[in-house]
C-alpha cells in the first residue's frame, strides 16, 4: 500500500489555485463571469432565503451555536447555490475535503488517514466526471456549467484543471480556519 500523500494532491492540484499568469488569468475570467456584483446581487432574495431557514431553528429554540448552526452552513448554502449544486452535495464535498486537509498541511498522517484521503480524493475526482458529463447533456447557466462550457470551448485544458479549479472555489468558499 501507498503512504505517501503527494500523488494525491498532485490529482487534485490542476486550476486556479496552482497556476499562475497567463494560465491563472485565463481560468480567473471564467470563474468571474460568474461572480459578478450583478450576478450576486441577483442572488440577494435567495441569500436571504438560506439566512431565514438557518435562522428559524434559533427564533424556536432561542439557541444558537453561531459557527455550527449558522456561520459553517450559510457559505456552503450559498456557494452551493452559484455552482449549481445542492446543499447535500455541498456537503458531501466538505466531508471529503476533511479527509484530505487533514493529511496534507504537513504532507504527513498516519497510514490509515492517507488512505482515507485517497479514497476521498477519488470519489471527489468520479463524482466531478459524473456532474460534468451530466451538464454537458443538460447544460445550465451556474458557475460549474460555465466551467464545463470553459472545458469545451477551450478555454479550459482538461478535466483536471476543470476539477481543481472547482475544488479550490469551492474550498476557498468554504474552508473556515482550524485553530
Amino acid at each position: 500500500m501507498h503512504h505517501r500523500i503527494d500523488p494525491v494532491i498532485e490529482q487534485l492540484s490542476a486550476g486556479l489555485q496552482h497556476s499562475d499568469p497567463p494560465e491563472h488569468t485565463r481560468i480567473h475570467k471564467r470563474v468571474n463571469r460568474s461572480l459578478a456584483p450583478t450576478v450576486v446581487n441577483r442572488m440577494q432574495d435567495q441569500i436571504q432565503s438560506f439566512v431565514d431557514a438557518l435562522l428559524a431553528p434559533v427564533l424556536r429554540t432561542g439557541r444558537i451555536d453561531l459557527i455550527h448552526d449558522f456561520a459553517e452552513p450559510l457559505p456552503v448554502r450559498v456557494l452551493g447555490h452559484v455552482l449549481g449544486f445542492t446543499p447535500e452535495e455541498c456537503e458531501q464535498f466538505r466531508r471529503w475535503d476533511d479527509d484530505f486537509v487533514a493529511v496534507t498541511g504537513t504532507r504527513s498522517g498516519t497510514p490509515e488517514a492517507i488512505e482515507q484521503a485517497r479514497r476521498s480524493a477519488d470519489a471527489q475526482i468520479a463524482w466531478l466526471e459524473k456532474v460534468t458529463a451530466r451538464r454537458r447533456n443538460e447544460p445550465r447557466d451556474d458557475l460549474f456549467g460555465a466551467l464545463v462550457q470553459g472545458l469545451d470551448a477551450g478555454h479550459l485544458q482538461n478535466l483536471p484543471e476543470l476539477q481543481g479549479t472547482y475544488l479550490s472555489t469551492l474550498i476557498g468558499g468554504t474552508r473556515r480556519p482550524r485553530g
